[in-house]
């Protein structure tokens, strides 16, 4: 149910408003000896030459750091550009373009050092002038990059020196360094920024792994080797293909078959067979993200709290799961922060209302019934929906299931056109971006428009205060918090899957599903 399965994915919301995207760490994985997680086979040493071409879940944008809004954006955006930060396997900011930072003034300047040497594909130098280009362009609204929620703590950025930058911001903001992990830290050609403007996307220069060579919008994109790479050796591949989601009837027969080596858009049987053939290799990587019911809270029905009680305590999650989920890759939770998550509050979070039918029954009396929709995507399994209709049914609720394709169920979400919506999120290696853009009441995404000023204390919080551990409690309070709310309801965990032909190694596969492919080798 909750897998990146194509049959049972809730939305194909490969999604939108990108602050931070990008990692975890943890494990899970299905019994089996093909399943393994977060990175492809890695035996043998790598050697250099040959092709990879992978099938992606959906499309992506034009390749531009303003355009970078989903989970597939960020596997081809990061081919052709590095960014400032890279992650570590727990989430943390790694030296990339940038070698280290420090934080001073009470947290509100970061001193970042940036790398020596580096050119970008045209020629030009990267050095802090370049970064500046960059970071002022993706900070002016009038590019409207999508990443604008995630820097809005930033008040300037200017060179300290030839290869310093100092970010100044308005408050302390511990999640920046993930952030500029992401999107908004991804580094284009200043030269090329100047040449192409807004078609950067369609003409794509950086300091990656792989030149950009062609690209038909919505079919596929094609990449080369950079032989003057920065990482000395890398990438040892010739040439790199993403084809777009579906462009084969069967991805599955399409590995076996030698037509592509990796399969990232995987279908339940297709999954339920490649656990079981051995000329296969299955990769499992749990995420960050959830797939959660969210409920409008400024108008009925929802804006009755009785109401979204009584939404979570019909729905049983674990019958769900056990219908519709695969043992050992998915599970229920109770909050947005999922096992992966240093923040994880638990398997059971305090006040969190779950299944009592009884409990359910009672509220729909006293509320003189319950009519409202759930708006779902027109691609997902609607026996999963059907089964979740049932539940409520049975605790005398009126509910009718409305799809919708995935541009017009995003854009529902955007402008929150719903009564309840089944959602799913990829996830952020900070726990500020699975909560703060999505909940604080001033926030640009607040899809259900939650307005609570204990909540927004909380998640303020969160993002300003530097301690770990400290913060940690607070992510605590917050999942409390909004178990009492119950905006959300029906949380479960989420599992990227892909398969990949026996001769793919090195691909590494980021708890948001991002692919990199600089260390990637064919054997």
């Amino acid at each position: 149910m909750h897998s990146k399965l194509r049959s049972r994915s809730a939305v194909l919301v490969a999604l939108l408003l990108v602050g931070v995207l990008m990692a975890a760490c943890g494990s899970s994985t299905r019994s089996s000896t093909t399943a393994t997680t977060s990175n492809s086979s890695s035996s043998g040493s790598p050697t250099r030459g040959g092709s990879l071409t992978i099938a992606l879940e959906a499309n992506w944008a034009a390749i531009d750091p303003l355009k970078g809004t989903a989970l597939d954006d960020g596997s081809v955006f990061s081919a052709v550009y590095d960014s400032l930060f890279s992650l570590s396997s727990t989430g943390a900011a790694d030296p990339d373009l940038a070698t280290s930072y420090a934080v001073s003034n009470g947290g509100l300047t970061y001193t970042i050092q940036l790398r020596h040497g580096v050119e970008f594909q045209d020629g030009t130098p990267f050095n802090a002038a370049a970064a500046v280009v960059n970071l002022e362009r993706v900070l002016n609204p009038a590019n409207a990059c999508a990443c604008l929620a995630s820097l809005a703590p930033i008040q300037s950025v200017a060179a300290d020196g030839g290869y310093a930058i100092t970010v100044q911001l308005k408050v302390p903001y511990a999640p920046l360094p993930t952030v500029l992990a992401s999107f908004p830290g991804m580094m284009a050609s200043p030269a090329a920024i100047q040449k192409y403007g807004s078609q950067l996307g369609f003409h794509p220069v950086g300091t990656g792994p792989f030149v950009f060579q062609s690209m038909v919008m919505d079919s596929s994109v094609h990449f080369a080797r950079w032989v003057h790479y920065w990482k000395s050796g890398k990438p040892y591949l010739d040439s790199l293909t993403f084809l777009a989601g579906s462009t084969s009837p069967s991805e599955y027969a399409a590995v076996r078959e030698g037509t592509i080596q990796v399969d990232n858009l995987v279908a339940t049987q297709e999954y339920e067979q490649a656990v079981k053939n051995s000329s296969v290799h299955v990769v499992v990587t749990p995420a960050w993200g959830t797939t959660f019911i969210m409920m409008a809270s400024d108008r009925p029905p929802f804006n009755n709290r009785l109401a979204r009680l009584a939404v979570s305590y019909a729905t049983d999650q674990a019958a769900l799961q056990k219908a519709f989920g695969i043992p050992g890759l998915s599970a229920p939770t109770e909050s947005p922060l999922p096992p992966a998550s240093w923040a994880y509050p638990g398997k059971n979070v305090p006040g969190y209302p779950g299944y009592d039918l009884a409990k359910a029954k009672a509220l729909v009396k006293q509320l003189g019934g319950l009519t409202f929709s759930l708006s779902i995507a027109s691609t997902a399994d609607m026996s999963l929906y059907d089964a979740i209709q049932a539940e409520w049914k049975a605790a005398g609720m009126n509910v009718s299931i409305v799809s919708y394709d995935q541009v017009t169920l995003i854009s529902r979400a955007l402008s929150s056109n719903f009564q309840a919506m089944y959602f799913r999120w990829q996830g952020s290696p900070d726990p500020d971006g699975n909560l703060f853009q999505f909940l604080h009441g001033g926030a640009s995404a607040n899809f259900t428009r939650v307005s609570d000023p204990q909540l927004d204390s909380l998640l303020t919080q969160g993002r300003t205060t530097s301690s770990q551990a400290a913060r940690t409690t607070i992510y605590h309070q917050i999942a409390a918090r909004l178990a009492y709310l119950d905006v959300y309801t029906n949380y479960g965990t989420i599992d990227w899957l892909s398969i990949q032909a026996p001769t793919v190694h090195g691909v590494v596969t980021l708890p948001n599903d991002w692919l990199e492919l600089g260390s990637a080798w064919v054997s």
